[in-house]
């Protein structure tokens, strides 16, 4: 009875969900009314013969789009891209000073950004290390996310003025214009950066894949503004995914309250300050 109430777009709603869920891991709102930006400006985009303003969502459209996205690499990286949160933050909470102040304590300069987006975070890292008078060629530094154009735009180190112009983007002026060239509307990381970090795509639910990321386990992993994405299975796969390829007594940034931050303890990890925690021999 409860099926007959659910109509076709419903169940397309519901169906496209399901395949955000698949390629991204990501969560979306559960209910049937669900209604977002990415529906109402990117799937008019998509070939579908969509039009938000007048037309319902057919299950047939969205069994096209993932016919669509299986044939077409460029179709799914922008599919991914559309929904994906795509964030340009740099040195948000000084990020980068702390990953340097505990990689020294450490003794190991191997760090991962998880969930890089646009590579900001991983930019700011790399500054710091500079700044303290450490060399790049000494550092592993690898950024990672899902979004296969965000990662592309991390490589380049482009950046729009509007991009730095964010309230949470806390890198000092001078060391803006120090690590990046004005150009029009555009700031343009230096050489020196580009060239001494990494960035991959990589789907944090993939244990397979986060395995890949590098040969050596890392001493410092950030995880920061990212397992609210996901719903509590994938955000504990995630959690534990990532600490294997920590190294024992490794630093674990991650931005955690509650469940999360039970978890994360769970996982093997010792709170060692706010949002820092530790992980266990």
């Amino acid at each position: 009875m409860s099926k007959s109430l659910i109509s076709e777009e419903d169940r397309a709603i519901y169906k496209l969900h399901q395949l955000i869920f698949r390629e991204t891991g990501m969560e979306t709102e559960r209910n049937y009314s669900w209604r977002s930006e990415f529906m109402l400006n990117v799937l008019t985009n998509f070939g579908l013969g969509y039009n938000p303003r007048s037309d319902y969502l057919t299950l047939s459209q969205v069994y096209s789009l993932e016919r669509m996205i299986k044939a077409d690499e460029e179709l799914r990286d922008r599919f991914v891209a559309a929904y994906c949160p795509s964030t340009v933050w740099f040195d948000r909470n000084e990020i980068g000073g702390k990953v340097v102040s505990k990689s020294r304590e450490l003794g190991e300069y191997r760090v991962l950004s998880a969930g890089c987006s646009k590579g900001s975070e991983v930019y700011s890292i790399a500054i710091a290390f500079l700044e303290a008078g450490i060399n790049l060629a000494d550092v592993i530094l690898i950024g990672v996310d899902v979004n296969q154009k965000a990662i592309e735009q991390a490589m380049r180190g482009v950046y729009l003025n509007e991009e730095f112009d964010h309230p949470y983007n806390q890198l000092p002026a001078e060391l803006r214009t120090k690590y990046f060239s004005k150009q029009g509307n555009l700031y343009v990381a230096s050489e020196e950066l580009t060239s001494g970090v990494e960035f991959k795509r990589c789907n944090l639910v993939n244990g397979e894949e986060v395995a890949g990321i590098a040969e050596e386990k890392f001493s410092v992993i950030c995880c920061r503004n990212v397992l609210k994405y996901f719903d509590n299975d994938n955000a504990e796969i995630i959690i534990n995914n990532l600490q294997q390829i920590l190294e024992p007594s490794g630093i674990f940034f991650c931005s955690a309250d509650g469940e999360e931050n039970r978890r994360i303890k769970a996982a093997g990890f010792e709170e060692v300050g706010k949002y820092i925690y530790k992980k266990s021999n």
